[in-house]
């Protein structure tokens, strides 16, 4: 039986016979013929067909190959170079050795840069490598580790290189770097690039680009403490979900803005979005947010309450407070009065009508302060 040193032996002097009568065969071509452009074209198709058969060792080396022979060429501007740059750094990129990919597209680009060249395919070679260098720029900022001034400069290169791509391309590139600015606190920078994604999502017609760039833009604006602004990007989130059916995202955005619309003191919407969302995470089987929903519900319906009872307890009028003492029924509930009758007046005009999650919450609530007040 062959050992491990042995077979690995053996396969390298395989690599070394199959490289050798290869190379003997395109030094036969390049005599014979003098066409430096075909041997480039033969080194490549040879370089493909290893990478091919996954022997990247082999690949390279004729990828190096034709580097080499593309600088022999004349009367061609350089394109056949800048194609093999290109080979060269998707061979780098495929293995992630990522600062000699970003070499080789660089070159790349600095070579297409205004040339009106196409692959087979149709691509344009400018294009091509603005593409190559916006994922290359991207991955790079993913890795960097705790520096977040390189991870936004990488990002920068993204976006420049991105604008040349396409409109996709664009509004993602814009998205990495609103998220990477808010994550180090330059809210109003972020702002600008989440503001640029959330058009470019509204012209693709991408509705799930466009829910994300509302939520991205609420983070930033509650960072700034502009809670307005922050709760009219969370409604167009609501919205948003709401329209293409994300039930769970939906749930989520109703919850933010319940607690948004807490701090703003507008209780009766938040309780409206504790309540929707209690019924979304009720048909989801989300037993974790239907607990937290119970908790924001009964918190925003009792701060709804707590307006009528401090002006009472603040007026320090010793006739105030004993009349509230006496009749505090009237006085805690005068805040539900008015939801607890059109309730009932719509159940008496349509006494099959079913009540809606929120009419729901507040009939409970009605009946539990009734209950409390009898037991006192």
């Amino acid at each position: 039986m062959m050992s491990c040193t042995s077979s690995s032996q053996f396969l390298q002097c395989e690599k070394s016979r199959q490289l050798f009568r290869v190379c003997s065969i395109l030094k036969k071509l390049k005599n014979q013929r003098g066409d430096m452009e075909y041997v480039f074209e033969s080194l490549q198709a040879v370089a493909a067909y290893f990478e091919k058969t996954g022997d990247t060792w082999l690949g390279d080396h004729f990828h190096k190959r034709c580097l080499e022979t593309s600088r022999e060429i004349k009367n061609d501007e350089r394109r056949k170079e800048a194609e093999a740059h290109c080979n060269m750094g998707l061979s780098h990129e495929a293995k992630g050795v990522l600062s000699e990919a970003v070499s080789h597209f660089e070159q790349f680009y600095a070579l297409s840069n205004g040339k009106e060249w196409y692959t087979q395919n149709g691509q344009n070679f400018e294009t091509l490598a603005s593409d190559c260098l916006c994922r290359i720029y991207t991955t790079i900022a993913e890795e960097v580790d705790g520096n977040s001034r390189e991870v936004i400069d990488y990002l920068l290169k993204a976006y420049e290189m991105a604008k040349a791509v396409d409109s996709q391309a664009e509004a993602l590139a814009s998205y990495r770097l609103g998220s990477a600015f808010e994550s180090t606190g330059d809210s109003k920078t972020a702002i600008n690039y989440h503001k640029i994604y959330l058009e470019k999502c509204k012209h693709n017609e991408n509705d799930v680009g466009l829910g994300a760039a509302c939520q991205a833009l609420a983070r930033s604006y509650e960072s700034l403490g502009d809670l307005e602004n922050a709760a009219r990007y969370l409604e167009m989130y609501v919205e948003v979900t709401d329209r293409i059916g994300e039930d769970e995202h939906a749930c989520q955005a109703r919850n933010s803005l319940g607690v948004l619309y807490n701090t703003l003191g507008e209780f009766r919407k938040a309780v409206e979005c504790f309540s929707t969302s209690y019924e979304s995470a009720k048909n989801l089987g989300d037993k974790h947010t239907l607990a937290a929903n119970r908790v924001h519900c009964g918190a925003s319906a009792a701060h709804r309450f707590l307006a009528g009872y401090s002006s009472v307890v603040g007026s320090f009028e010793v006739s105030s407070l004993l009349t509230w003492k006496d009749k505090r029924e009237q006085v805690s509930m005068i805040a539900l009065e008015t939801d607890a009758a059109t309730i009932q007046a719509r159940k008496e005009s349509s006494p099959d009508m079913k009540s809606s999650a929120h009419e729901v919450q507040l009939q409970e609530t009605v009946e539990d302060v009734q209950v409390d007040i009898e037991h006192n």
